[in-house]
């Protein structure tokens, strides 16, 4: 991925890996913490992406389609984690809030090419998902600390984590 980014923008691959928790001073358990949700989000995408594409004859197009945004998504979201392409998106001429947008549009986009998956009961979990990282996004843009602590870190793990139990589910659903 940093690669085709160097490729594409000519910005070295160095600047996209960096820690904001070893910067910050932060014990080395944070970092492990930071990349561990990225690694689950990128596995989960691809897991699913392979399990839709494996079975597409069975799907209705329209749901194969939601599943594989989904999976895009997820898989653009755990390279934003991994590679901070939100905080860098500067060094390409584009804002934090143009990626943030990318990734609400192809959340919204799969839920119109598929808006029954979201009154199936596994929807829950796509809920308290999103639920999770809005609260998060929130704290981090707000720079609101209720308890005297940014919480912003554990509510995405805890986000993301949801987020890829509901696409595991979705995939072994099929």
């Amino acid at each position: 991925m940093a690669s085709l980014i160097r490729r594409a923008t000519g910005v070295p691959g160095a600047l996209l890996y960096r820690d904001a928790n070893a910067i910050a001073g932060q014990p080395f358990y944070y970092g492990i913490l930071e990349y561990a949700p990225s690694g689950l989000l990128m596995m989960s995408g691809a897991i699913l992406a392979f399990e839709t594409l494996k079975h597409r004859r069975r799907e209705p197009r329209k749901a194969m389609l939601a599943l594989l945004v989904l999976a895009l998504l997820t898989l653009f979201l755990g390279a934003d984690d991994l590679l901070m392409l939100h905080e860098s998106a500067w060094y390409v001429g584009l804002e934090e809030s143009h990626v943030i947008l990318w990734e609400d549009a192809l959340l919204v986009i799969a839920l119109v090419l598929d808006p029954m998956a979201m009154l199936q009961p596994l929807a829950m979990v796509a809920v308290a998902a999103l639920a999770m990282l809005g609260l998060a996004a929130t704290e981090d843009m707000l720079g609101i600390r209720p308890l005297g602590v940014g919480l912003e870190d554990y509510l995405e793990i805890i986000g993301f984590s949801f987020w890829s139990v509901y696409l595991l589910a979705r995939a072994w659903a099929r």
